[in-house]
């Protein structure tokens, strides 16, 4: 084991000024931990990161072309993570040494984005 938890700790994505981050309260997360003793098992997965789920939404309209049969075109529009939600993941992981101690800097701060920004896609077809 890493570290041994000692209490609760609160987890979510919190804003501060030096970026998004996992804890609440990095200084009581890292006084909430300890180094393991020789032979103990340690906690396992205790924390766990935000759930994801992304919308994406297309929309197309086909018009058949008046001056030949068989020629159509085609508008369409795609969007990608419509409503531009980031998810983070990836914890910056540094030592947190003996209980007690104060929180190292960007401690528990998110260090990339699991999903990627809306993305928009146009497109147009001519069938012949």
């Amino acid at each position: 084991s890493y570290m041994t938890q000692l209490r609760p700790v609160k987890t979510g994505t919190f804003y501060t000024p030096t970026g998004p981050t996992l804890f609440q309260n990095p200084t009581d997360a890292v006084a909430a931990w300890r180094t393991p003793r020789p032979g103990e098992t340690g906690t396992r997965n205790p924390i766990r990161l935000p759930g994801t789920w992304n919308i994406d939404m297309g929309i197309a309209k086909s018009f058949n072309m008046p001056y030949r049969e068989g020629h159509k075109i085609t508008f369409r529009a795609d969007a990608f993570n419509v409503t531009n939600t980031p998810f983070f993941e990836g914890q910056a992981v540094t030592t947190l040494g003996e209980t007690g101690s104060s929180a190292p800097p960007n401690f528990g701060n998110y260090t990339r984005m699991s999903n990627s920004p809306r993305v928009l896609q146009f497109a147009f077809r001519y069938d012949f």
